[in-house]
């Protein structure tokens, strides 16, 4: 036979391609090389330190074809992975979650079909060099001359001074209309607001932090409003809805006078006759000074809010409500006519001595301040201790009350109110 050159190709897995040439007689493989056998890898895989490492991931490559299988180590840290058509040339690559990965080629000496191969696997992780710092501990400004605290803590928090835009004038100062126009939080029939669906006994209200029982606040008076619907703050409790953050600023040095007076009239007011003679139409008087500067050589600053408001609206009862109101709130007036004379057969009175023809609420509230300053004007030196004075004091008092179309004057009545804190 003609001799001639030839070149036999060699795979190795994991490796590089390789060719041998050949001169003169062809050479032919060993006749072990890439004999097909059952073949099995099979070992255990421990840490460095000889801990049993379970659901470590094995897995096993088969060369010259790359074919590949996989398989996991089970609670007493071993594995097995057969190939049916095994070539005896493996590569095993074993690694778990926070070690270092494993790796060995493996191949068949004589005709041993099995391979035991285990794995030690290191630590990965990385062992820093401890760090120390040194930090002096700031004490935080609760208040400097002017500025208000900051809003901390909460989820959902608002400042009043935002929404001011979206009540009307006359009701700036009440707190539930400032609170109802924030997204998640609804006004509710019979006075005060909801979040969430729950009662409003569920809110709460602060003055400077302390628990505040009114319902409104002078707009003279320097002041910012904050209302929280949800907090994460388990300092600030003592209520589940909304609460509403009331802070009066301490003065200053520069002297300072604020009036508001706001009026409305049933010309202002939109409505129809039938409302207008139930008593939906109301005037509105509502007067606010404010105050605030520095006293004695300037060695004391204040801040004072004074509300004056007065609201009256005319009253109507079963008794000389007209048909169409008598229709709009759903009585018919002979039904009326034999109540007023069942009620006179009974003995039971249908109107009261000095009855009313006009519901109105008279409003007083006033809110104030008293602080040392921070800073000595005198000496210009700062001061080293400081103290100050807040109080509020409120009464309401409506008169004509729980008169309607379906109501006689007998069961109307007055209510007052009266809250002072400081």
């Amino acid at each position: 036979m003609t001799d001639f050159a030839r070149y036999y190709f060699v795979f190795a897995a994991a490796g590089p391609l390789l060719a041998t040439p050949a001169t003169g007689r062809a050479q032919q493989p060993s006749p072990t090389a890439y004999q097909i056998h059952r073949d099995v890898i099979r070992g255990r895989v421990t840490t460095d330190s000889g801990k049993v490492v379970p659901g470590a991931d094995i897995a096993v490559t088969m060369a010259p074809d790359r074919v590949s299988q996989f398989g996991k180590s089970d609670s007493a840290g071993r594995y097995e992975v057969v190939f049916d058509r095994g070539t005896g040339d493996y590569l095993v690559h074993v690694s778990a979650l926070g070690r270092e990965a494993f790796r060995k080629r493996v191949t068949r000496a004589g005709a041993d079909s099995v391979f035991t191969v285990d794995a030690s696997l290191k630590a990965s992780v990385q062992q820093l060099a401890p760090v120390a710092v040194q930090a002096t501990r700031s004490r935080i400004a609760r208040e400097i001359g002017n500025s208000l605290p900051n809003p901390v803590g909460g989820k959902e928090e608002t400042a009043g001074n935002g929404v001011y835009a979206t009540v009307s004038p006359d009701q700036r100062g009440n707190l539930d209309a400032l609170a109802s126009v924030v997204p998640g939080i609804s006004a509710v029939s019979g006075g005060g607001v909801s979040v969430l669906g729950l009662a409003p006994t569920q809110n709460g209200s602060t003055l400077n932090g302390l628990a505040f029982d009114g319902g409104s606040v002078p707009r003279g008076a320097r002041t910012q409003s904050v209302i929280s619907s949800s907090t994460y703050d388990p300092s600030r409790g003592g209520f589940s809805g909304a609460q509403t953050q009331v802070t009066l600023a301490p003065g200053d040095i520069n002297l300072t006078r604020r009036a508001y007076v706001t009026f409305d009239s049933p010309a202002l007011q939109a409505s129809d006759p039938v409302a207008a003679r139930a008593g939906q139409q109301y005037t509105t008087v509502d007067l606010n000074l404010g105050t605030a500067g520095a006293t004695n050589m300037d060695r004391w600053v204040y801040n004072t809010g004074l509300e004056l408001k007065r609201q009256m609206s005319d009253v109507t009862s079963i008794v000389d409500a007209d048909p169409n109101v008598l229709s709009h709130a759903g009585v018919a007036r002979d039904s009326v006519s034999r109540l007023l004379s069942a009620l006179d057969a009974l003995g039971i009175p249908s109107s009261a001595r000095g009855v009313p023809d006009t519901r109105a609420t008279d409003v007083v509230n006033f809110m104030g301040r008293l602080d040392r300053p921070l800073f000595d004007y005198n000496t210009f030196t700062p001061q080293n201790t400081t103290w100050g004075i807040t109080g509020f004091a409120n009464r309401s008092h409506t008169s004509a009350l729980n008169f309607s179309p379906t109501a006689t004057p007998a069961h109307g009545g007055e209510t007052q109110d009266l809250s002072a804190g400081m």
